[in-house]
């Protein structure tokens, strides 16, 4: 075969080219794999306060806020923390769900309301509601209630699961439940509702217990769902022991549900579901807020089921978890109440 002189150098030209743009593009290929691998989303959520949360509540709505992402580098030490874009400023939709952790302790001469006979408890002596501050940590054999007020409405599902150092036990539902003291019970939450846990009447609390399924717990974890159609799952159900309390009102039992894979796959919809999560707290050294360590007299009213909803002008919330919500999906967070190490 026999090449025209002329033709022999466009043609080397030309297939040199043609190499270094597919060895070009393989390279970058390569790059981009690695930078997906070696990169991370960085948000940051500009928080609901407590204070905010309670003013919010004269015309519930979702909020927006500024939400702040960026890029960085995760294995690279030359690299690390440097941004490999620039930061991106948005103002976007927030969820915001009010939590407050009640623990039982004695009643002390100054408390105005008192709990007696709680349900449970082999002790006669009064007790009282109190705010547990910070990182949610009690004691082993504490009584406890969760106090959740959700902004915003749709179904309300609670689970829990057992939190050991390194892992977590089986999911259970705890709510909702199909009737409490013989009334058929709606969990559809509408906005600025408060609703409180365990749901049967004031007396009844959780008792922690620090002897977990597999062993010694480190906390009791609590899920709650908010979720704008009806998930598919059946109430728990609740039923009269036959046993009277010091009252000499029934005693009800509503017992937590082992959630199969089948029914609901708790963990799948738990990796689906989670958003980035901020927390800020309602501090109880300031001055403002000092006075609503115990329950005050609006909380004792919810409580009591005198009313569904709080006013602006009762105390806020001891926590908020403010989430970027994923369109179109449900609203999720969890709450740890924490064991204290004996």
């Amino acid at each position: 075969m026999f090449f025209n002189k002329n033709l022999l150098l466009p043609f080397r030209i030309i297939c040199l080219f043609t190499y270094f743009i597919a060895t070009s593009l393989i390279a970058i290929s390569q790059i981009s794999q690695i930078d997906s691998q070696n990169n991370r989303d960085v948000i940051r959520i500009d928080v609901v306060s407590p204070s905010e949360f309670a003013k919010n509540r004269v015309n519930p709505q979702p909020l927006h806020k500024k939400v702040t992402r960026r890029v960085v580098k995760t294995n690279s030490s030359k690299n690390a923390g440097k941004a490999l874009q620039p930061k991106i400023f948005s103002q976007e939709e927030v969820a915001a769900l009010g939590v407050t952790v009640w623990k039982l302790r004695p009643a002390a001469k100054d408390d105005s309301y008192r709990i007696i006979d709680i349900v449970g408890s082999e002790a006669k002596e009064e007790m009282t509601p109190q705010r547990v501050e910070g990182k949610a940590m009690l004691e082993d054999g504490s009584f406890f209630r969760l106090g959740l007020e959700i902004p915003t409405q749709g179904y309300l599902y609670v689970f829990n699961r057992e939190q050991y150092e390194n892992s977590y036990g089986k999911a259970y539902l705890i709510y909702p439940v199909e009737s409490v003291n013989g009334q058929v019970d709606n969990n559809y939450a509408s906005a600025g509702e408060l609703f409180f846990l365990p749901k049967q009447k004031e007396s009844y609390f959780f008792k922690l217990n620090g002897k977990g399924e597999n062993g010694k717990l480190f906390a009791e974890s609590f899920t709650v769902i908010v979720s704008e159609e009806p998930l598919n799952l059946s109430p728990i159900k609740c039923f009269d022991t036959g046993k009277l309390d010091n009252r000499g009102d029934r005693v009800i039992r509503c017992s937590p549900r082992l959630i199969s894979k089948e029914e609901f796959d708790f963990e799948a919809k738990l990796k689906e579901w989670s958003s980035p999560t901020a927390v800020a707290e309602l501090d109880l050294k300031n001055l403002t807020y000092k006075k609503y360590k115990s329950m005050d007299v609006l909380e004792i009213q919810a409580l009591k089921g005198e009313t569904k909803k709080l006013s602006s002008q009762a105390p806020p919330p001891q926590q908020i978890y403010t989430v970027l919500k994923k369109a179109n999906q449900p609203y999720l967070v969890t709450i740890p109440v924490y064991i204290k190490n004996s």
